[in-house]
């Protein structure tokens, strides 16, 4: 019990010495990405709209831009935009995104991938199919190094494949719809 006792009090020392704002920013902070996430998922694309631009102001000034959770919150703020047909702003939001997360947290890991199929999504839902393609690509090529075959895989298999066809090339369509299927 001693060491409880010692490690309770260093934790409760500690949070005295986080500033009263910061730690208001942060539950403010979090109060918002709640509320954004459940009108989502009520599908009240605009009213989350409204408080994720909300959310990501706090954010951004408590951590600043560079920050992985940062980046990591602006996909959500691209999907309000693409749920309430602003897709320009979508599209500009996903860019963002790739690019932020490439400068200052990684291009090999998972959520890169994720970033870059999001954008080739975007990007073909307004029909800019060769640039889809090359980012549904990429989003793959960074994938396959975790060389793991699961859902997200086929997912940005499916993508290149749709991507593929939208641009003519049926062979690499069907080789990654079947890819997609395995």
């Amino acid at each position: 019990y001693p060491k409880m006792r010692k490690a309770i009090f260093v934790i409760a020392l500690l949070m005295t010495l986080i500033p009263k704002e910061a730690w208001a920013q942060s539950v403010k902070t979090a109060k918002l990405d709640s509320i954004a996430n459940k009108l989502f998922a009520e599908e009240s694309y605009e009213k989350s709209l409204e408080i994720r631009q909300k959310h990501l102001s706090a954010l951004k000034e408590e951590v600043g831009e560079q920050d992985s959770t940062y980046i990591i919150n602006l996909i959500q703020l691209g999907k309000c935009y693409y749920r309430t047909k602003q897709l320009d702003k979508a599209l500009e939001v996903a860019q963002q995104v790739v690019d932020l997360y490439g400068k200052h947290v990684s291009t090999t890991d998972k959520n890169y991938a994720f970033a870059l199929d999001n954008l080739a999504l975007y990007q073909s839902t307004a029909e800019k199919y060769q640039e889809g393609l090359a980012n549904a690509q990429k989003a793959l090529a960074v994938y396959q190094n975790f060389h793991e075959n699961d859902h997200d895989m086929a997912v940005i298999q499916m993508h290149v494949a749709e991507l593929a066809n939208f641009n003519g090339d049926f062979s690499k369509a069907i080789q990654h719809e079947l890819l997609a299927l395995n």
